[in-house]
């Protein structure tokens, strides 16, 4: 694993830090975060109406909004009170939980699929197999675990060896970057049989960019849309993008630019 530093007042594993992220994002942008995300074909491959679901550590609710329509006992769980007060308003349907992944409150073998995007990476070794340990307790036998972390793409491994300044003063600690046979043994360690690995976020500098420019096209482009045609749904703009995007992605090689591996594995007993 590498360690990766950036200029923040905290560390990565904070609530302060998280409190400050989450407020400068929404409920609707997370939405479409999704799309440049890859996850959708996962989800789509593997999560079925069956058993409940949880995701440990939603947020704003990126993949949960779309878990949902997959599997209407989806639950999500932040230890963070504020994104999940902005998610409850935005749909009253969503079942939510304010807790710890590490004392996850919930039942022992009660879940049939467990979702993890995104959250041990910001913790030491030894925390990083609490929570994954918590995710095996809750699960049922042959229970799916679906878990990312960040990727040590070739990229990062460039810029990150020609830099000697990773670790300055004014930086803190941000996350841990895993190889494939890292998350791989990782989970198998600790009791996972690997069925798939995926890699994501291909596409991160390109959203970055776009959601820079995104309030441009939105208060222009869609308006003047609207007023020409009084028929036009912003949905069909959505849908076409989102072809585009599965497109481009997949044409781009994993080892070059994929910011997280997803892997998908099931409960060993």
């Amino acid at each position: 694993m590498k360690a990766q530093f950036i200029k923040s007042n905290y560390t990565g594993n904070t609530k302060e830090f998280w409190n400050d992220n989450w407020s400068l994002e929404s409920v609707e942008r997370q939405k479409d975060a999704l799309i440049w995300s890859g996850y959708k074909p996962i989800y789509n491959k593997y999560i079925k109406n069956n058993g409940f679901l949880l995701e440990n550590g939603c947020g704003l609710g990126s993949s949960l909004t779309y878990l949902f329509k997959l599997n209407d006992k989806s639950i999500g769980l932040d230890y963070l009170f504020e994104p999940l007060s902005l998610l409850k308003q935005s749909d009253n349907k969503f079942k939510l939980i304010n807790g710890n992944g590490f004392f996850l409150p919930l039942k022992n073998e009660s879940f049939t699929y467990v979702i993890s995007l995104g959250v041990i990476e910001h913790f030491e070794i030894s925390s990083q197999q609490f929570l994954v340990k918590e995710c095996y307790r809750i699960l049922k036998k042959d229970g799916i675990l679906i878990l990312s972390v960040p990727y040590y793409n070739l990229f990062k491994r460039i810029r990150m060896n020609l830099s000697n300044t990773q670790q300055k003063e004014n930086k803190k600690f941000f996350q841990y970057l895993f190889t494939t046979k890292e998350i791989k043994q990782f989970l198998i360690n600790n009791g996972f049989n690997i069925i798939d690995i995926y890699y994501c976020n291909k596409l991160t500098p390109f959203y970055l960019l776009y959601k820079k420019l995104k309030n441009f096209f939105k208060s222009k482009e869609i308006k003047n849309l609207q007023k020409t045609h009084k028929n036009f749904k912003s949905d069909n703009m959505f849908y076409k993008k989102e072809k585009i995007i599965n497109f481009i992605n997949k044409l781009i090689p994993f080892f070059l630019s994929a910011a997280m591996i997803t892997i998908v594995c099931k409960k060993n007993e």
